[in-house]
């Protein structure tokens, strides 16, 4: 079921091993026939920090994830940018990083047409996009993660809401964490229990956030209307 992936820096990347357990997460989220199962697997990805497990995500929910089938085994794996004249291109597992090969050693070559697309349903996309969405909150450099976080909050999205909780334990950076509290009560702002958005909004006065003054704002209007 894995991806074309069609920009020319993305084959070094896909080389590489990166992280033995993520991977080893996603084919498991690929093979499992578990909806649930597989929605849960690939919450488990975020944050991760390997380049592959984004593409493959991205690949996916797009339609051009693909399997081989060999022996009652399914293999998940990625197509290479690079394509030969006929437009074939070496298949590459996500599993350890390595090419198909035949028993002479030879690459083995596909094309994108030949194969079969994984199926993805409404709520699988979903859980890969919030996985995406929350790659984010990973990044090693924390001036990203607080964009990232403070961008995120203010999409007001509840399905976030236990990601930042999550992130909250384990920050280290004061600016990061300023950002997750902010991110967390402007979600909440939207949140159908009175008393939740009351305390969220106590909250944002007191960190006199200005990035959440327009929520103010509009809780206002609508609050007088």
């Amino acid at each position: 079921m894995l991806a074309v992936i069609v920009a020319a820096g993305m084959i070094s990347p896909l080389r590489s091993l990166g992280d033995t357990a993520q991977r080893a997460t996603l084919v498991k989220a690929v093979l499992s026939e578990d909806a649930a199962e597989q929605q849960n697997l690939i919450k488990q990805l975020i944050g991760a920090d390997d380049p592959v497990i984004e593409q493959a995500l991205i690949a996916w929910r797009g339609g051009s994830l693909y399997l081989l089938e060999t022996n009652d085994t399914k293999i998940p794996f990625l197509l290479e940018a690079q394509t030969d004249t006929d437009g074939l291109a070496k298949g590459v597992r996500i599993a350890d990083g390595e090419v198909f090969k035949d028993a002479s050693g030879k690459p083995l070559l596909f094309s994108a047409t030949d194969l079969t697309a994984a199926d993805a349903n409404a709520r699988l996309r979903k859980a890969i996009r919030t996985t995406l969405d929350l790659f984010a909150l990973g990044n090693p450099n924390p001036k990203m993660r607080r964009d990232a976080v403070t961008k995120l909050g203010q999409e007001q999205n509840v399905d976030y809401l236990p990601h930042f909780v999550e992130r909250q334990k384990v920050e280290q950076d004061k600016e990061v964490i300023r950002a997750l509290a902010e991110a967390v009560a402007t979600t909440q702002l939207v949140d159908e229990n009175a008393n939740v958005r009351n305390s969220a909004i106590a909250l944002l006065g007191q960190m006199r956030s200005i990035n959440a003054l327009t929520f103010l704002q509009k809780l206002e209007t609508d609050a007088k209307a």
